[in-house]
């Protein structure tokens, strides 16, 4: 600003000394302090086109410095509404209002300074819908007072300041992260209850040596070490490409060829005296794949102890630091000439704030960064040509914040600084208690569902470390991404009855076994009615369509196979020759009597298989009934459910669950249903054994003819071979026993159904009823559209590096 700048008419009667210092909005989640009032310096063609008013360009500045809506905010809000049209106000707000760092405490809270941001809005003529897009508009980085001199000596904290160079804001950098470590013993900036050798640590851990570029393995529990988090985006296949040339040696070298961003990485801990860097691309086996698998699960655990994560953030450059043509993001002052005013006030204008910065970088739309942000314990966030900064749970600090006599310290003696993030050192929330809360959990899942993935598989990998975090600290089970305490109802018989290490039981209402099964049903996530409060035998009949088609397909067998064993039985296999009139079977029965015994085998076992199936159906749906009788766990009711599928073997386990007569009646039904299709093969095999019995046959003979006097004048009596018609009519007994088992588990499961409002309904695989339980679960507390479309029907799944492996280490985490 030059000397001859003056004020236009419309900024000459800004209050500027009443709006730094009165009352202002304030937090997000903290209202409106009484009497803010806001100043109305034209409209945005005004402020446009006044070159000479330095008020009105530092306002222009902050439009186009960056924000919500970049640069082009001018030309978008002029193509809705004319700019004639458009009121600029400046309004006076806590200096963490819509920023990334929200202060916990009231007294620090009246002591942070205020910020002028910039507000368009719609004049009363224009069209309310169009208004309401104007304001959308939101420019970011405002206008403060420059400390040390102009600030309001009652706000002195995270007031403006001219922004060092690089290197003196590293210099900075190392100074906050020495203070953190010494002074925020109280809050999150440290791990909690971590201690060296503590088994959720990894013994070791690969990391870049900084000094020679070598790979080397560290204790992470002793040696310091800095992460690396940043977005691979469309360089995935050439990052992957450079792990190809790492040597073979038990201290490999980087390559010849390293990314920017990694040498600028290894430059910053230098400057900050952090010997070893962690970076996924090289520190991570990515050819090995089990190698691959377990230091992808230990992820989340190595962000949460690094010295510092350095989060790449700039949307446009692939760097840490500023390249070299690349000029620094220019603050503008102006010195108020006013006498009227207490004191002359020098206004400087700031950067976006790090929300805004976030709101506009790609490091916020993926999903690995987010355990990478939210369990890192502090954080640089480098967005160049911005200035760099840097978070703690205590609070965010940058070159550009001054807090007047306490200057650029993170440390202020007189305040227990203590805030919380929504995009970075979250964790500090949510960790902050050993309580379990399905807040927390929730609060997760809708920042986490709205990210993308470049490959689905990912998706649980992606927050497993989030996930491990809350398992440690709030003695809570996770299986395939949900939190295991919601099915406790169902499955676990253990209750919690009192504290555990000091660990408070699980106070928090969990859902309901109908809600579950409700939300389960509302989602098709099991077979299930599409009108789940519909209760009853025929709504479930109606909606499996495939058990209507297996009883008849086995009644049609059964009855075709007895049939034909019955007419069979009834003809005779060899006439003798002087037989009058005998009904002797075809030939080729004759000639192939055991085919046609494997024949009618085969169809009987199928058909008495199509009605086991039917009746198993019914036997595992009863299992909802069970579970409003006795409880299960996990382990007891994937037995119990094995055996309602057929399953012989996982019968001792099974009875071992029993607990009422009716769950053993169920199981006693299920075994017999399942042995039936078995036992028609000896059956069907008695059935086909010919005898010898007795018939009278009519003889072709005359008088005289040299047969014996006692034969004359009669029919013949003799013994012939055949098959015996009570053998085939035992066949009926199977498919029988199978029916009045079907109806009667069917009757008795539906009329308990009825009794507890619970539809009937079948159960999937548990591991299929919990993932799927569990998507329908995060999207109930996703809240957002978006989040639920990218929840998938099919759950989280399985975690796609190794997924016999999760599942094993699921199942055993759950029932261990």
């Amino acid at each position: 600003m030059t000397d001859n700048d003056e004020l236009c008419v419309h900024c000459a009667a800004v209050p500027l000394y009443d709006l730094f210092t009165g009352p202002r909005l304030l937090g997000t989640g903290k209202g409106v302090q009484d009497g803010v009032e806001h100043a109305a310096i034209g409209t945005l063609d005004q402020v446009w086109t006044n070159v000479n008013c330095p008020l009105c360009r530092m306002v222009k500045h902050c439009v186009l410095g960056g924000g919500w809506a970049g640069a082009n905010l001018f030309e978008d809000v002029s193509a809705r509404c004319k700019p004639s049209n458009i009121e600029v106000r400046l309004w006076p707000e806590s200096v963490d209002r819509m920023d990334e760092m929200v202060f916990d405490s009231y007294e620090t809270d009246e002591q942070l300074a205020t910020r002028l941001v910039v507000r368009l809005v719609g004049l009363p003529h224009v069209a309310l819908e169009v208004r309401d897009d104007v304001q959308k508009y939101y420019p970011s980085g405002g206008i403060q007072l420059l400390s040390p001199d102009s600030i309001d000596p009652t706000r002195p904290l995270r007031n403006g300041f001219l922004a060092p160079s690089m290197d003196d804001s590293l210099g900075l950098l190392r100074t906050w992260i020495d203070e953190c470590k010494e002074h925020h013993r109280t809050t999150t900036c440290h791990p909690i209850d971590i201690m060296p050798g503590s088994p959720i640590l990894p013994a070791h851990i690969r990391a870049i040596d900084v000094s020679n570029h070598a790979l080397v393995e560290i204790d992470p529990a002793v040696s310091p070490y800095a992460t690396l988090s940043y977005v691979w985006g469309d360089s995935a296949a050439s990052y992957t490409d450079m792990v190809d040339s790492l040597g073979d040696s038990s201290t490999p070298r980087l390559p010849a060829t390293v990314p920017q961003l990694m040498l600028d990485a290894i430059a910053v801990c230098t400057t900050l005296a952090i010997p070893y860097l962690w970076v996924d691309l090289y520190c991570i086996h990515q050819t090995n794949p089990e190698l691959k698998a377990i230091e992808i699960a230990l992820m989340g655990q190595i962000y949460r102890f690094s010295a510092i994560t350095l989060v790449a953030g700039s949307p446009a450059h692939r760097t840490l630091l500023p390249p070299p043509d690349t000029p620094a993001h220019q603050q503008l002052t102006f010195t108020t000439a006013s006498t009227t005013l207490p004191h002359k006030l020098t206004l400087i204008t700031q950067p976006p704030p790090l929300h805004s910065q976030l709101r506009l970088s790609p490091w916020t739309t993926r999903s690995w960064t987010f355990q990478e942000g939210h369990l890192a314990p502090r954080l640089a966030f480098f967005n160049p040509p911005y200035p760099l900064i840097f978070v703690c749970s205590s609070g965010l600090f940058a070159p550009n914040l001054h807090s007047g006599p306490y200057g650029h310290s993170c440390h202020i003696p007189p305040l227990d600084l203590q805030s919380f993030g929504f995009h970075l050192v979250s964790g500090r929330t949510w960790l902050s208690t050993s309580r379990w809360s399905h807040l927390d959990y929730a609060r997760i899942v809708h920042y986490y569902s709205g990210r993308e993935l470049s490959f689905e598989s990912d998706k649980l990998n992606a927050l497993e470390g989030c996930l491990t975090a809350l398992e440690e600290r709030k003695r809570v089970k996770f299986l395939w991404g949900m939190p295991t305490s919601i099915f406790k109802e169902e499955f676990d018989t253990e209750q919690p009855s009192s504290s555990t290490n000091g660990v408070r039981p699980d106070m928090t209402p969990s859902p309901t076994p109908r809600e579950l099964r409700r939300l389960a049903s509302d989602h098709d996530f099991v077979l299930a009615a599409q009108h789940p409060r519909r209760l009853g035998l025929g709504p479930f009949v109606a909606t499996h369509l495939s058990l209507v088609a297996a009883l008849v397909a086995g009644l049609i067998l059964v009855v075709v196979a007895i049939v034909y064993a019955s007419t069979t039985s009834n003809q005779i296999l060899e006439c003798p020759d002087w037989a009058v009139d005998c009904r002797q079977a075809d030939n080729w029965t004759v000639e192939h009597l055991g085919t046609v015994q494997g024949i009618v085998t085969l169809v009987f076992f199928v058909g008495l298989s199509a009605l086991g199936y039917v009746a198993l159906a019914f036997c595992e749906a009863s299992v909802w009934v069970l579970l409003t009788l006795q409880t299960f766990k996990i382990r007891e009711l994937e037995a119990y459910l094995s055996v309602t599928r057929g399953s012989v073997l996982a019968v001792p386990a099974a009875a071992m669950a029993v607990k009422t007569l009716p769950a053993g009646l169920v199981l006693a039904a299920a075994v017999v249903v399942t042995l039936i299709p078995l036992a028609s093969i000896p059956m069907v095999g008695f059935a086909f054994t010919p005898a010898l019995r007795s018939v009278v046959l009519e003889g072709d003979y005359t008088a005289g003819g040299g047969i014996e006097e006692r034969h004359e004048g009669g029919d013949l009596p003799t013994a012939v071979k055949s098959l015996v018609p009570s053998r085939s009519l035992l066949l009926i007994l199977l498919p029988s026993l199978v029916l009045l088992i079907t109806m009667g588990v069917a009757t008795w499961s539906t009329k308990i159904h009825k009794r507890n409002a619970i539809p009937v309904m079948r159960l999937a695989g548990l591991a299929e009823t919990l993932k799927s339980a569990q998507t329908g679960y995060l999207r109930a507390h996703a809240a957002t559209d978006g989040a639920k479309t990218y929840l998938p029907a099919g759950g989280l799944g399985e975690p796609g590096y190794s997924e016999e492996r999760s599942v094993e280490h699921s199942i055993s985490k759950v029932i261990e």
